[in-house]
């Protein structure tokens, strides 16, 4: 924690790493402004390889100019034109530009070795100046007004792709050319088909929340896939990712899915989450055969009654049934590695549950009597109404 003038960093000749992402000082401008000073006297920092400053107020970007050791920097300006520090910053290999007010980006062709990108709160509408850059690893996008995206299926190298926020993207083709990605998120995006995805055969992990799709057919061709986000979409049929071996974390929470007896052959699964999806106990029955399952959440299933399907389940430490039909929680007593639970409000009574060490439990007041309380003593409780 440096002081409000920061004259601590005069001494600080070896300095690699700089955040003040904080300045806890009533005078926020004052204090960056002092900071500034600092930077600008010659050669004051001259191994700070990464710098981070969230707030920066003032226009004069010369003192972050002046820092040719910079190989990592992350910025929060206002300004609009950001040209002079990608000219004099050209061997930076990771930058951040947070920048509600940035529209365009200028001679950013000539970082030409940077791996790692992140664009966040911009007005940005062409893309364009990114396709040079192929040397990108890691590319992030957030809040971008753009309608054509097409400009990154020249990043072959990217393994790892982040859109947020794009409401103007609709087409997922320049995926076809991205088969480097290791791991995709699409989030708040009004993309429908992606069917383009099937050529990223490399993806680990896939995360698409938010955006109206509802065919997943793309997805048999991904082996490699082990963790799979499909939240608020109008996803229905699982049956495309039956055969993912691999998978090992399901998330279809908010989605149109009622029957998760597909995924019974996907054996791996150790994270299950469904939370207020249209699940049957027929929908689930299935899930009896995978055995090593250890977190699995299903609140707000209002027609699930049902827990048999955990009768051959001796791994489950997590299981989350709030807001469902449950009434009998039985099959869970031989569960012995189970240790949080949130529970229906239609359990009758937690008596099966006496011979198991839970540490957190949520459920109605009426089912924890006294005695359970005293064998319970290190939980941690939360109460339903």
């Amino acid at each position: 924690m440096c002081s409000d003038t920061f004259v601590e960093l005069f001494g600080c000749s070896s300095l690699q790493t700089l955040d003040v992402s904080e300045v806890h000082n009533p005078f926020v401008a004052n204090a960056i402004d002092s900071v500034a000073q600092v930077l600008l006297i010659e050669g004051s920092l001259p191994t700070l390889s990464y710098l981070k400053i969230w707030h920066w107020k003032t226009d004069n970007f010369d003192t972050i100019n002046s820092m040719s050791s910079l190989r990592k920097l992350e910025i929060q300006t206002p300004a609009e034109d950001l040209s002079m520090i990608i000219w004099q910053h050209r061997y930076l290999k990771e930058l951040t530009l947070n920048t509600l007010f940035l529209k365009t980006f200028p001679l950013l062709a000539e970082l030409s070795l940077l791996t790692d990108l992140r664009l966040e709160n911009n007005k940005i509408s062409d893309l364009r100046p990114i396709n040079q850059l192929i040397n990108l690893e890691t590319l992030v996008i957030q809040r971008c007004i753009s309608f054509d995206f097409s400009p990154l299926q020249s990043l072959f190298r990217l393994n790892y792709l982040q859109i947020d926020e794009a409401p103007n993207l609709t087409d997922v083709e320049f995926l076809t050319k991205l088969t480097q990605l290791s791991l995709l998120i699409l989030c708040e995006t009004t993309v429908q088909n992606i069917t383009p995805l099937s050529s990223c055969t490399n993806l680990c992990s896939l995360l698409i929340s938010k955006c109206p799709i509802s065919d997943i057919s793309a997805l048999v061709t991904l082996k490699n896939l082990k963790s799979i986000r499909l939240t608020k979409t109008n996803v229905s049929d699982l049956s495309p990712i039956g055969d993912l071996s691999l998978l090992e974390e399901l998330n279809v929470s908010y989605s149109m899915i009622s029957n998760l007896n597909p995924i019974a052959t996907c054996t791996r699964l150790k994270t299950l989450e469904a939370r207020n999806c249209r699940l049957t106990n027929e929908g689930v029955s299935e899930l009896v055969h995978l055995t090593d399952l250890e977190e699995i959440i299903v609140d707000n299933n209002s027609t699930l009654s049902d827990l048999s399907f955990l009768r051959c389940n001796t791994t489950l430490t997590t299981l989350g049934i709030s807001e469902t039909a449950v009434e009998d929680v039985t099959i869970l007593a031989r569960i012995s590695t189970l240790r949080v639970f949130y529970c229906s409000r239609y359990v009758k009574t937690l008596e099966p549950l006496r011979g198991i060490p839970l540490k957190r439990l949520t459920c109605r007041k009426h089912l924890l009597i006294v005695d359970y309380e005293k064998h319970w003593k290190n939980c941690f409780w939360t109460f339903q109404w």
